[in-house]
């Protein structure tokens, strides 16, 4: 599966101080990823704190991350560097035979469940702007295609209630589907069904006429 990665500047090279450099240990195998700290640092809390020079890790500059997967963090690297979202290809070529949209979903739920782990609020609402112009875009069939069941259980299990990304699946749903039930062969997970049910009872109240249109209120 190929993907679009763009290079960071040049012009950039010489704020790369050496002494800055610290290697992240991804996986159970600890496969070894060289990051500058700083460039990390200024998108995730996690990593401000945790290369601080009275912790470990600040001083030896390694950071052991044995529960995550080499090659999504490769992808949020990349994304840090680049301040590009990487996803297939093929995703946006509309009217192709090769137009597909899960995948970019689930990239994409994948990356923002990461960042909600590494406190990154800056990857987190470039996430949820792409996901936005992802599910509007039209299909070949000329209409709006919802995120996948998947990427919606992916979401849902790595974020807490509230999260702006469930909010912004839910009303992505309320937007482009007219009923909140899905067929029994389906897995969704069971609290994006109670919200998305509540979403339909609170737009159906004569009482209470919610925005459930997308506002762009998904921003942390």
């Amino acid at each position: 599966m190929a993907y679009h990665v763009e290079e960071p500047l040049l012009a950039t090279a010489h704020l790369f101080d050496p002494d800055d450099m610290v290697i992240l240990l991804v996986g159970p195998r600890e496969q070894k990823l060289m990051v500058h700290g700083p460039q990390n640092t200024d998108h995730s809390d996690f990593f401000a704190a945790a290369f601080k020079k009275d912790w470990v890790e600040g001083q030896t500059r390694e950071i052991k991350l044995p529960d995550e997967e080499p090659e999504l963090m490769t992808h949020y690297i990349d994304h840090v560097y680049s301040k590009k979202l990487h996803v297939p290809t093929d995703v946006y070529a509309i009217g192709r035979p090769g137009f597909k949209k899960e995948a970019g979903f689930k990239i994409l739920a994948q990356l923002y469940v990461l960042a909600e782990r590494l406190l990154d609020s800056k990857s987190r609402n470039r996430i949820v702007q792409e996901i936005m112009r992802l599910a509007f875009l039209m299909c070949p069939t000329r209409s709006f295609c919802d995120p996948s069941p998947e990427s919606i259980n992916i979401i849902y299990k790595g974020t807490m209630p509230g999260s702006p990304a469930r909010r912004l699946l839910v009303d992505i749903h309320a937007c482009t589907t007219q009923s909140p039930w899905y067929p029994n062969d389906v897995q969704m997970d069971p609290a994006f069904l109670m919200d998305l049910v509540r979403k339909f009872r609170s737009r159906a109240s004569p009482n209470n006429q919610v925005q459930y249109f997308i506002h762009g209120d998904y921003l942390v």
